[in-house]
């Protein structure tokens, strides 16, 4: 089963924290920089392997060896050989790195955060509509409906055409476990 939008976007979250630490141990000069930053991109590599995006492990892979290059002792791009202080040039390219894979991961946050926005826009519309047209009650509903009650009232808004046709548009956007999240969330606060 593919991972909602809404478990994607704590997956980015986290990483980006994860980004964060990263330019804290280059801060503290940590000896062990270019394993956590080796990992850590493993870790988002191994994401967007699981979420089926090439250009994104490309560029994941692309900074895993640029990493291999600098460990033996070699200008990733230039692959001239390291004439000074090794720590501190890798110390410098490390910092690159880093930008690289926060740039990526800021990306990826912000596009599924929009995503998510739009399709709750939408889920909000469809709601207001359904309860000037009085199609459901609040008072019918709990403040923290069940998932079967949720269902039920999607399946039910879908009923009516105009409101079949904005809920359509909200599941190209996201997927349908998305949309009830986001249903779920809006009707605890208008309650």
């Amino acid at each position: 089963m593919k991972s909602t939008y809404h478990e994607k976007f704590d997956s980015i979250a986290r990483y980006l924290k994860e980004v964060s630490q990263l330019y804290e141990l280059h801060l503290q000069k940590n000896v062990n920089l270019g394993l956590q930053v080796t990992k850590t991109i493993k870790e988002i590599k191994q994401f967007f392997e699981n979420e089926n995006a090439p250009s994104k492990i490309a560029k994941c892979a692309s900074l895993i060896s640029e990493i291999d290059i600098l460990d033996r002792g070699y200008y990733p791009h230039s692959f001239l050989k390291i004439e000074h202080p090794k720590r501190e040039m890798q110390s410098l390219h490390f910092y690159k790195i880093i930008q690289e894979i926060n740039a990526l991961i800021t990306h990826e946050y912000e596009q599924i955060q929009d995503q998510i926005n739009q399709a709750e826009k939408l889920i909000e519309t469809i709601i207001l509509s359904a309860l000037q047209n009085r199609i459901f009650d609040l008072n019918q509903l709990s403040a923290s409906p069940s998932d079967e009650t949720l269902e039920e009232l999607w399946k039910k808004l879908a009923e009516y055409e105009a409101l079949f046709l904005i809920q359509r548009k909200a599941m190209c956007l996201v997927y349908k476990n998305d949309c009830l999240i986001s249903l779920a969330k809006i009707l605890s606060l208008i309650h």
